[in-house]
């Protein structure tokens, strides 16, 4: 196959693992995953789009909030990470098919509730109940 596919399913994968960081965060509280949008968890002082570009936003701002200086959990690129991993694994594994789109969403909801499980000790049914 060819290796452009992999970096463009990396790429996918590093979105969806930003993604996943919001639903990580919001939905054990109840709270929306549409908005409001991201935030920094000590100022509250809303995150630009430019500053919310998985990974590399990260190294950028070496590890520290724009606006009030406060380290960033590396656990936030770490999903990222696991996520575009993810990805270039499940387009190895079962190629550019139908299966794929079912197979991705699958295996990336189960990291998210890995991490929910592992940080609130509960599995969300808004994540879990669509995949029964």
């Amino acid at each position: 196959m060819n290796p452009l596919i992999y970096v463009a399913a990396g790429l996918l994968g590093l979105a969806f693992g930003s993604f996943i960081n919001v639903i990580i965060s919001r939905v054990p509280g109840g709270r929306s995953i549409v908005s409001p949008g991201s935030a920094c968890t000590f100022c509250g002082a809303g995150i630009r789009w430019y500053m919310n570009i998985p990974l590399l936003s990260y190294i950028f701002l070496k590890g520290r909030c724009h606006f009030c200086g406060e380290r960033i959990s590396p656990v936030y690129p770490a999903i990222e990470l696991t996520g575009a991993i993810l990805a270039i694994i499940s387009v190895y594994s079962f190629g550019l098919s139908l299966e794929i789109l079912f197979i991705y969403p699958f295996v990336i909801s189960l990291a998210a509730i890995t991490i929910i499980d592992w940080r609130h000790r509960i599995i969300p049914d808004s994540i879990s109940l669509p995949f029964i």
